[in-house]
């Protein structure tokens, strides 16, 4: 039964970070696709959790929380949890994006209101 117990903790720790990828030519390169990510779907008491759900209508698994697209419009889908209200929104994000470059999801919220706001923001 000990093994079982390691074997699943395994599992979600090396699943908590697979990205799916969603560009049209099927490109992998960093330069030739925009990495958008959200957080990890199993958290350990984080205050907020911004969740990619899905990304031009594909719905990410459970144990992916990025997407690698190409350039260009895409619309996002995004869950804003905030446990200590027990307050989950979704979001619709309509955004534009370059190849090459890195993204994430970043939320403006209060223990009291939930999540106000979802911003797409660009890593530096």
């Amino acid at each position: 039964m000990k093994m079982l117990y390691s074997a699943v903790i395994a599992t979600l720790l090396c699943s908590g970070c697979a990205t799916v990828n969603l560009a049209e030519s099927g490109e992998t390169q960093p330069d030739a696709v925009a990495h958008i990510s959200g957080d990890y779907r199993v958290t350990a008491g984080l205050p907020v959790t911004v969740t990619l759900r899905s990304v031009d209508g594909t719905a990410l698994k459970f144990w992916q929380n990025a997407a690698d697209v190409g350039s260009g419009k895409h619309r996002l889908l995004v869950d804003c949890r905030v446990p200590a209200s027990e307050k989950l929104s979704r979001h619709e994000l309509n955004v534009t994006v370059h190849a090459g470059e890195r993204y994430y999801l970043a939320a403006e919220a209060s223990p009291h209101q939930g999540c106000i706001e979802v911003k797409f923001v660009a890593k530096d």
